[in-house]
């Protein structure tokens, strides 16, 4: 399975309402990236997607066409989710994994979708992202380390730094078309570090062309990592926001 479920028992107390949070890593990250949220979402049911060629998921070959993976994501989540929790469900995208979310829920709306430092899809590549095909492994590295990705001592081990720098191509390939055409039907929250070197708020603002709900913008502290590092500010923020869907 694509999806590792890293609160499969939410705790005692929980309203049978408790949206699913459904998580999309970034570049080169695993669905571990997202533990952070089980202390934050105790009452929630949190399913990380896990991209072939990484944690569970290492002995599957890279997928590099976002069409398949979105599809097998699709089918693997349909039988994870009723299609009542489906539609209640908040679906997480960080980066790369913006775009996964947005076409997640192009396919069948949901509730909520939150997405995090990804600029306007208009190019496809991500800003100022070296390119999946011509760089060398030192620009990929970099590049994710400019970001705050990967700390510095990853590029000194070098059979480390190239299992990093094979992910990133796989995952930079990915994400080197625009999102499929459409809008989705869901309530949203836009947000990016106020240091982020790859996104601003200003730059996002094109997502909500393709939004039909209510949006909110969220300016969290912090880097290109801001949703972990100023994490309690935007979970803050969903949590009123779902409190008050279930009133």
């Amino acid at each position: 399975m694509s999806f590792v479920e890293l609160n499969t028992v939410p705790c005692a107390g929980a309203p049978d309402t408790a949206a699913p949070i459904v998580c999309f890593a970034p570049a080169a990250a695993n669905a571990q990236y997202w533990r952070f949220l089980v202390g934050e979402l105790p009452h929630h049911r949190i399913l990380a997607a896990e991209y072939p060629g990484r944690g569970r998921s290492m002995s599957l070959p890279f997928m590099t066409s976002r069409t398949e993976l979105v599809g097998m994501l699709v089918d693997e989540l349909r039988d994870i989710l009723t299609p009542s929790e489906w539609a209640d469900a908040v679906f997480v995208g960080h980066s790369v994994g913006v775009q996964i979310a947005f076409e997640m829920v192009l396919v069948s709306p949901a509730r909520w979708l939150v997405l995090s430092a990804r600029n306007n899809d208009i190019t496809g590549r991500a800003p100022r992202a070296p390119d999946h095909l011509t760089s060398t492994q030192e620009e990929l590295l970099s590049w994710v380390t400019h970001l705050g990705g990967i700390p510095d001592m990853v590029t000194r081990h070098p059979e480390l730094a190239r299992m990093v720098a094979k992910t990133l191509r796989a995952d930079l390939a990915l994400s080197a078309s625009p999102c499929a055409p459409g809008v989705v039907q869901a309530n949203a929250i836009l947000m990016c570090g106020d240091s982020d070197p790859a996104a601003t708020l200003e730059q996002m603002a094109g997502w909500k062309d393709r939004i039909r709900g209510t949006i909110m913008e969220v300016k969290l502290a912090g880097d290109h990592d801001a949703i972990r590092q100023d994490h309690e500010q935007w979970v803050r923020v969903l949590r009123h926001a779902l409190e008050k869907d279930h009133r």
